[in-house]
């Protein structure tokens, strides 16, 4: 089965994204993507100071103890249910939280032995946030890196799969994640959101074109 929360889409212009998210871009931010996978650069809304930046990091969070030259995984996602509790993501969570920008994820229905893909958004299409954490450049690694945090699935969308990313909509939630009590958003998402099957070419992460957001009966 495909990780948790393995891929999400993002296809609005950068101008768009910075006005949603009430955010600065720090540099040129990655392009839109329609099947962005985990070990792929993506724009990460941060709070620096007094305003926010769209900042692009590497999907894959890096753990604080990784030492120059060593092999380490990277995590791309912290359960909510420990993220507060585990060294890999404690001090991330505590002190470097982010949003993650998306129009919609990918999750995978297991039916009959088959793995049958769908993509979830808001039902109106509009832009969310996948609440995440994030770690600095250090002796493993050259650039930033984060993590998307999970949670029990909502609704609906537990006949597609028990877990699910930890969506935040609305600035009230933004503002909350960046510099409130994230404590009381590790919970299921409790809006509406709506799920469509999409074509199998969407399993492979090489692919990412617009159709593969199309709906398929």
């Amino acid at each position: 089965m495909q990780a948790v929360c393995g891929r999400f889409t993002l296809t609005v212009d950068p101008l768009t994204l910075s006005v949603h998210f009430r955010a600065v871009p720090r540099t040129e931010s990655p392009a839109p993507g329609y099947n962005i996978a985990p070990g792929q650069k993506i724009a990460v809304v941060v709070k620096n100071g007094e305003q926010r930046e769209v900042v692009p990091m590497t999907w894959g969070l890096v753990p604080p103890w990784a030492g120059k030259g060593q092999t380490v995984r990277p995590l791309i996602n912290a359960r909510a249910e420990t993220v507060t509790q585990k060294p890999a993501f404690r001090d991330a969570f505590r002190h470097r939280p982010c949003l993650v920008p998306a129009d919609g994820y990918y999750e995978w229905q297991t039916a009959d032995g088959h793995k049958i893909p769908f993509r979830i958004v808001r039902p109106d299409g509009g832009l969310f946030a996948l609440a995440g954490i994030w770690n600095p450049p250090s002796a493993a690694t050259a650039g930033f890196s984060c993590a998307v945090l999970t949670t029990a699935a909502a609704g609906a969308l537990k006949n597609i799969h028990e877990r699910m990313p930890l969506v935040l909509s609305g600035e009230e939630r933004y503002a909350a994640w960046l510099e409130g009590d994230r404590r009381a958003l590790l919970r299921p998402f409790d809006g509406p959101l709506a799920a469509y099957r999409v074509s199998a070419a969407v399993n492979s992460a090489r692919l990412d074109a617009p159709e593969l957001i199309a709906r398929v009966e």
